[in-house]
């Protein structure tokens, strides 16, 4: 029995039981037949660890587009902002750094952010949206099952992480139509060019985060633009057809 593995990446910054079991992970994994990193950076994560090349095939990640129809939301002149965070609530998500963003940012209407997801710092988090005073434009909605409806009502998708593999969250907010404003990290850096497909940010910068969300909200059609842009990477690079064609190929061999 050939044994593969599919390789998202590893969380740093989690604390020692997450780090003691993702050692012991790579320590089995240098074992399996076939390594399947999902982004270049992963790929050369696993060649700096001394992972035997022979071994590692790079098959880009993909998601289902038949969810996402897309659809740039043209916000009309006095409509709410609408934000959308979606992920683990932790810090390595940089979702600290998005509510001081937030709470920075100046719009010329009321403004809104969800945060879909949970975690163990949804507490902390919900703490600080009371210091800074922005509780009632923050919605907390936990764990979602699809996060295709909350995209068709977003202005953009904010993701700052610290750290990513290659997000799939990001791709499916490409094929709905929806801007990114991202960190500048490898993983997020593979689907957004800045400028092109969306917005990145220095990690850890709540003044610039907040400054490029007051420049995509302020500019609909360069928005426009880089949401056209990136529903055309995600249907040609990123489909899960795609992946799925390649990972037949791989089983097959």
């Amino acid at each position: 029995v050939k044994l593969v593995s599919t390789i998202h990446g590893w969380t740093p910054n989690e604390g020692r039981v997450i780090r003691a079991y993702e050692c012991i992970s790579r320590l089995f994994l240098r074992g399996f037949d076939r390594l399947y990193p999902l982004s270049p950076a992963l790929l050369r994560e696993l060649q700096l660890q001394k992972f035997d090349s022979s071994k590692l095939v790079l098959i880009l990640n993909g998601v289902d587009l038949t969810p996402f129809e897309f659809n740039f939301r043209v916000r009309k002149k006095d409509e709410p902002i609408e934000l959308l965070f979606a992920g683990r609530i932790c810090r390595p998500k940089g979702v600290f750094e998005l509510i001081h963003a937030f709470a920075q940012a100046k719009f010329s209407v009321p403004s809104r952010l969800r945060i879909a997801g949970d975690g163990p710092d949804r507490e902390a988090l919900q703490a600080l949206t009371q210091t800074l005073g922005v509780a009632e434009r923050v919605e907390f909605l936990g764990a979602v099952e699809s996060i295709a409806p909350y995209l068709k009502i977003s202005d953009a998708l904010v993701l700052p992480s610290h750290s990513e593999g290659i997000p799939r969250v990001v791709m499916e907010a490409f094929a709905a139509g929806v801007p990114v404003v991202g960190t500048a990290i490898a993983g997020i850096q593979q689907l957004v060019e800045d400028g092109v497909t969306g917005l990145t940010v220095p990690v850890g910068d709540p003044t610039l985060l907040s400054r490029a969300l007051e420049h995509l909200i302020g500019s609909p059609d360069f928005a426009q633009r880089m949401a056209v842009n990136a529903r055309e990477v995600v249907t040609t690079q990123y489909s899960a057809s795609r992946m799925a064609s390649d990972f037949k190929k791989e089983y097959r061999q």
